[in-house]
């Protein structure tokens, strides 16, 4: 839904560690605006440089994009190729196409925001999946494709949030 924020991770390479947040900007029943924020937390390691080539999105009942990328002062085009390993339907880039490519992308210690205006079906509901991530120069001098994880607020987060709402709610109580 319009509006909808949730947070990404990626991992699974020791030396690696790349954090999002994915946000719905806009939605209709034929049109989204899809905000990603990426932060490249990995730092350069005995010749290493990882940086955030490209990161893909499977949207259920994509059908085109609808423009240009916007915003991105490293992931600057949008398109939606073949990933290496996934299925995607779109996504920002710093080469030519989603498999990465290219000298540039988020360098190590930096973050990028770019949005992604897609077309589809969507009837006012986005589902969203596959949230790929291409790394270029990681250990080893090599080149990742990553998973995506979505994830929801720390327990003890989650846990504060609740007794800040009962709280408010018994206080609103008492008061009538």
């Amino acid at each position: 839904m319009q509006g909808d924020a949730f947070n990404l991770s990626w991992g699974g390479v020791s030396g690696l560690n790349v954090t999002g947040v994915v946000t719905v900007n806009s939605l209709s029943a034929s049109a989204a605006s899809i905000q990603v924020l990426l932060n490249n937390l990995n730092t350069p390691i005995s010749g290493a440089n990882p940086r955030v080539t490209s990161m893909g999105l499977e949207i259920d009942n994509f059908t085109s994009l609808a423009s240009a990328l916007a915003g991105g002062t490293y992931l600057t085009s949008a398109d939606s190729s073949n990933f290496p390993g996934f299925t995607i339907d779109a996504c920002a880039t710093s080469g030519s196409n989603c498999a990465g490519g290219g000298n540039g992308g988020i360098p190590a210690g930096s973050s990028d925001t770019v949005t992604l205006a897609v077309n589809g079906t969507f009837g006012g509901t986005l589902d969203l999946s596959n949230f790929a991530l291409k790394v270029q120069g990681g250990p080893g001098g090599n080149s990742f494709e990553l998973a995506g994880v979505p994830h929801m607020p720390e327990p003890a987060t989650l846990g504060m949030l609740i007794i800040a709402a009962s709280l408010i709610s018994l206080r609103r109580n008492t008061r009538r």
